[in-house]
């Protein structure tokens, strides 16, 4: 699993709540470029797992490329694009939530929006 936010709280945070649900191979990024890092050093050559990081955590805001370009970049790319991407975020911005969707990511947010266009 792979966390990627630029909130190193956020991230420690998150780590932590994880480990307690009983998850063990847990990776951070700090931004979008080193999420790409991440997955290219964790890529494999063949097989039919093209990648061992299984799902994406991702916040919505960062600075620099933002989790709603940095999931259509994933997305883009051949050996990840079946990696789950699920957005965490506070943001109740509809565009930002239609966004990360349309992408290709999962959503989950702390404030619901009531419906999205």
């Amino acid at each position: 699993m792979l966390i990627v936010d630029d909130q190193r709280t956020q991230s420690i945070g998150l780590s932590q709540v994880l480990r307690q649900l009983g998850y063990s191979d847990l990776l951070t990024a700090s931004s979008a470029e080193a999420a790409y890092q991440q997955l290219n050093l964790n890529s494999l050559d063949s097989g039919p797992v093209s990648c061992i990081i299984d799902i994406i955590l991702m916040d919505v805001n960062m600075p620099g490329v933002n989790g709603i370009e940095a999931c259509a970049h994933i997305k883009s790319n051949s050996a990840w694009r079946d990696i789950p991407i699920i957005m965490v975020t506070t943001s109740a911005e509809i565009r930002d939530l239609s966004d990360a969707f349309n992408a290709g990511a999962r959503i989950t947010s702390k404030n619901r929006p009531s419906r999205m266009s």
